[in-house]
């Protein structure tokens, strides 16, 4: 599978005759490099669902964050997996570190779903 574009990823809006409010998602050195995504703060192709300038605003950010985001994803899927692995048997009740490995392997495994999800797999 291709990798994504490497990050950081940078915001650039800009005004748009044709659809308002536009946010350039770019890569590169200040996010002078190629375009990664664009998004449209635009009420006016979707009147039964705009989209306002402050949920673009918000979209943008997240996509912007997304390698960051999912590079921390991989950090704590790693994390959790040592976790589980090596809890502490004794010092405190074994129905509590019982509990904790529960949800650390449900917490693991959703973290997984979204990596996968995130490498296109």
């Amino acid at each position: 599978m291709t990798q994504h574009t490497p990050e950081p990823w940078y915001t650039a809006w800009a005004i748009s005759t044709e659809h308002g409010p536009v946010c350039n998602i770019r890569t590169g050195k200040q996010g002078m490099g190629p375009t990664v995504a664009l998004v449209y703060g635009d009420e006016a192709n979707a009147p039964d669902k705009p989209i306002t300038y402050e949920q673009a605003q918000a979209n943008a950010a997240l996509i912007a964050a997304a390698p960051a985001l999912l590079e921390a994803l991989r950090k704590l899927s790693v994390d959790a997996a040592i976790f589980t692995r090596t809890m502490p048997e004794s010092g405190g009740s074994r129905a509590y570190w019982a509990e904790m490995r529960r949800r650390l392997i449900i917490s693991n495994t959703e973290v997984q779903a979204v990596i996968a999800a995130a490498e296109g797999e």
